[in-house]
């Protein structure tokens, strides 16, 4: 989707490649698909070399969305597609109210619409510890935000009770018949933030966003894109998605909370995490805030509307994806079944 009604113009793409980049443009192909509606991907043929891939992008810029990957792939994480410098060795351009970038064009589908195996999973993981074992210098540090557990965000959630209507049908009630699980889901980051907020921790360079869409595979390898939420933050924040093979099984009583099962994934075998380090008490966090924000989103479309429209319709849809396909919730509450009881919420739910 473009950003709002602009169009960006063959001509704009031509003057922009020769001016910053020092290419001549033969010929640039609008790439459907992106998730981000602030955007517009274009695949560019130069007169000659190699194809790139050029992203136009409204909004500020944030520099750690260019600094960082580019200081990544410099550092040896070869899976980072990181933007290519300008003749004046910047990392992105603004331009006519855009901020232009260029990055290597990677010939491959999204995870998504290719689908993962197990090899392309342990291929993740190996090559997410190769970023997370990057040191974040001074530089990097200055402009990456920091994780801060802020749930106070989130507080527009209890403003919407259990038997709130929205214009569009599907979604009241995909909303009615999982509010309690969303209430829960809120009230147990709450429960985790000050605990996560107060204990010590090791923060690395997170993507802040790595979903299937954002790993694009090539001849069976994995490339990640699309940096625009790098943050430093625990590990298990890139861990959301990650598959497990066998679903983590629930703690048998209150008075016997075991340590957790191997899972068995390729992912954090690749990652070469002993299952034993695996911090359930931010996986769980993780988890949960990913359920809340997504639900936050489609909620502010869905009640904010007096009458049934396009965006409550596509509301109602990813509404009910989220809880019919249930797999976001469900590795939420496995997460959080070996957490300290007292910090528990979701054990029971699922």
């Amino acid at each position: 989707m473009s950003p709002g009604d602009r169009r960006v113009e063959p001509p704009e793409i031509a003057d922009c490649l020769r001016t910053s980049y020092g290419l001549t443009a033969a010929r640039s192909e609008l790439l459907e698909g992106g998730l981000d509606e602030a955007a517009w991907t274009y695949r560019v043929t130069p007169a000659s070399g190699p194809d790139h891939v050029l992203r136009v992008k409204q909004g500020t810029p944030r520099s750690a969305a260019y600094l960082v990957p580019r200081h990544l792939r410099e550092a040896g994480a070869e899976a980072v597609v990181a933007p290519i410098p300008t003749v004046d060795q910047r990392l992105f351009v603004e331009r006519d109210g855009l901020i232009w970038s260029l990055f290597p064009f990677v010939s491959g589908q999204n995870g998504y619409v290719r689908g993962m195996t197990a090899q392309h999973w342990h291929r993740l993981g190996a090559a997410l510890r190769a970023v997370h074992d990057v040191p974040a210098d001074s530089r990097l540090s200055a402009v990456t935000p920091r994780e801060d557990f802020n749930v106070a965000q989130y507080d527009v959630l209890a403003s919407w009770g259990a038997d709130a209507e929205s214009p569009d049908e599907a979604f009241t009630l995909t909303w009615n018949r999982n509010h309690a699980t969303i209430a829960a889901m809120h009230e147990q980051l709450r429960r985790l933030a000050e605990p996560m907020r107060d204990r010590p921790r090791r923060d690395v360079v997170c993507h802040g966003d790595l979903h299937p869409g954002n790993v694009l595979i090539d001849d069976e390898r994995v490339h990640i894109i699309d940096w625009d939420d790098v943050l430093l933050a625990p590990p298990e924040r890139d861990f959301i998605f990650a598959p497990h093979e066998s679903r983590v099984a629930p703690a048998p009583s209150p008075a016997s909370r075991p340590a957790p099962t191997p899972l068995g994934a390729p992912f954090f075998d690749g990652y070469d995490l002993p299952i034993a380090e695996v911090d359930w008490m931010a996986l769980t966090y993780y988890r949960c805030e990913r359920v809340v924000q997504d639900v936050i989103a489609w909620a502010g479309d869905a009640f904010g509307k007096a009458a049934a429209d396009a965006e409550t319709a596509e509301a109602g849809r990813w509404l009910q994806y989220i809880f019919e396909s249930g797999d976001e919730p469900h590795d939420a509450i496995k997460a959080a079944c070996y957490l300290p009881e007292h910090l528990d919420v979701l054990t029971g739910l699922g």
